[in-house]
């Protein structure tokens, strides 16, 4: 196929307090919501998530995920979407939540809101899921027709999340422009069939320079919960990420770090390290210039990225 194809989220709303907007979201949709939340999501939010939304709804069910998503926890959910009768679904937390709220989509065809709480890179705008296998070991890939149709993303959550966690979503952000410029350098198709476009290169150009760039000022805003560098870098890690992972696709970066986390020893280490550590051997592989090579090292100490492989596990 040599057509370029595109594909993107009906709505993305990202700031801060921008939880609020939740309640009338999803009454656009259906008044049965069933919202798919783990830990990361932390009970104060969700008991505050359920008290705003309950004048607009019939009732309001969570199910608790767990760190995995797996078939057997997307079919589980799928009976229980359909005892409840559910008319609208959410994602709530982290890449498993919304992943497996992104599988209970496909099982019931209803509409599907993903709210993330950590930087969980592509998973909250893209139509793709992971699945893992029950023996943690990355599994099947599975796409819903089209992607969420609504992203809500509260800036201050998001810089509540744990330093670990949110730095590692700066590592993702980072691969995207040498990914995305691979494939289309080698004429790879993205996941939706077709030659990326500009767009996703552009996505995937503007996540690394508002990480280069915001980083560091993000950081030291995160105890504020709010500030225009936080902004920058959380539409880095959510929205950019997605659309250059969803339209631009994914490369050798994060080939190996799939590699790496099948690993026991580096089952501890997060996505977006296992992607920082790969994008160098990517570089390597690749012959980039050696100062690109020492640019790029030097920012990951900087901002608390890993480096070498002992740093993975």
């Amino acid at each position: 196929m040599t057509d370029r194809v595109f594909g993107a989220p009906s709505r993305y709303i990202q700031g801060a307090g921008a939880m609020a907007q939740l309640a009338a979201l999803i009454a656009g949709y259906g008044r049965r919501p069933f919202i798919i939340a783990d830990a990361a999501s932390g009970d104060a939010l969700r008991e505050e998530i359920e008290q705003q939304l309950k004048p607009s709804t019939d009732r309001v069910v969570f199910g608790l995920a767990g760190a995995s998503c797996t078939e057997a926890e997307i079919e589980r959910f799928a009976e229980t979407a359909s005892m409840l009768e559910a008319d609208v679904l959410a994602g709530l937390g982290g890449g498993a939540a919304i992943g497996i709220a992104k599988g209970l989509c496909i099982a019931t065809g209803l509409p599907l809101l993903t709210i993330p709480t950590v930087p969980c890179c592509h998973a909250p705008v893209s139509r793709l899921v992971e699945i893992e296998g029950e023996d943690g070991r990355a599994g099947a890939m599975r796409a819903m027709r089209l992607p969420p149709d609504v992203v809500l993303v509260d800036t201050a959550v998001i810089a509540a999340a744990p330093p670990r966690v949110f730095i590692a979503g700066f590592g993702d952000a980072l691969a995207r422009r040498f990914e995305v410029a691979q494939n289309a350098a080698a004429g790879t198709l993205n996941p939706l069939g077709g030659r990326p476009t500009l767009l996703a290169a552009a996505a995937g150009d503007a996540a690394g320079r508002a990480i280069r760039e915001h980083a560091v000022a993000a950081l030291a805003l995160r105890a504020r919960r709010s500030g225009e560098a936080l902004e920058r870098v959380t539409e880095a890690m959510v929205l950019l990420v997605g659309v250059a992972h969803e339209c631009g696709g994914p490369s050798m970066a994060h080939a190996l770090a799939r590699g790496f986390a099948s690993l026991p020893a580096c089952r501890t280490a997060l996505h977006g390290e296992l992607v920082a550590v790969a994008l160098l051997a990517q570089l390597v592989f690749t012959a980039r210039p050696a100062e690109l090579l020492a640019e790029l090292v030097a920012l990951y100490r900087t901002l608390g990225l890993p480096v070498r492989l002992g740093e993975i596990g």
